[in-house]
């Protein structure tokens, strides 16, 4: 089992428990795995990202932002969702 793998794992186990930056970190290494994302994709990243974002990880909002438009059940789900449209350090203020 490498590195990654052992990393993933307490990711994991962390992420049950819902721990942001867990969460956080789970999406940030779907999204550098592969190399096709398909809309399920980035529909399962945001999920991890919208979850660390409720549970106070506001990091994850730039990054949430960053995919929202290649996303297609989340933006179902939260039809409320907005982009922020500001700098991102005002929104962690």
């Amino acid at each position: 089992m490498g590195n990654q793998d052992i990393s993933l794992y307490f990711y994991q186990q962390a992420a049950e428990k819902n721990v942001p930056v867990a969460l956080n970190n789970i999406a940030a290494y779907l999204h550098q795995k592969g190399e096709d994302k398909t809309s399920e994709d980035f529909d399962q990243i945001s999920k991890y990202l919208y979850k660390a974002l409720q549970g106070g990880y506001f990091e994850a909002k730039e990054y949430l932002d960053d995919i929202y438009d290649l996303t297609q059940d989340f933006k179902k789900f939260h039809p409320d969702f907005k982009k922020w449209d500001g700098d991102y350090i005002d929104f962690c203020n």
